[in-house]
């Protein structure tokens, strides 16, 4: 910020640096929106693998596939 807004920085300073700061963002970024698509699915198969489970029952595993599913509708929705 100090850099870009210096007096002596020319035109050409100014393009370089932001488009630094674009790819440290894109860099922060990629992970955070992998992680919205990542995490709803596997709620979700791990919603399907509790229904052959006994001891978590249909009811258990229906509840995770729907809370993976609005994760998943959500995370669409914030892009």
């Amino acid at each position: 910020s100090e850099i870009f807004q210096a007096a002596g920085t020319t035109a050409e300073a100014q393009e370089a640096i932001a488009i630094m700061w674009q790819g440290t963002w894109g860099v922060f970024n990629a992970p955070l929106y992998v992680g919205f698509f990542v995490v709803p699915l596997g709620i979700i198969l791990l919603g399907m693998a509790m229904f052959g489970a006994s001891d978590f029952g249909k009811g258990l595993g229906w509840m995770s596939v729907v809370i993976g599913v609005l994760a998943f509708v959500a995370a669409i929705s914030q892009m």
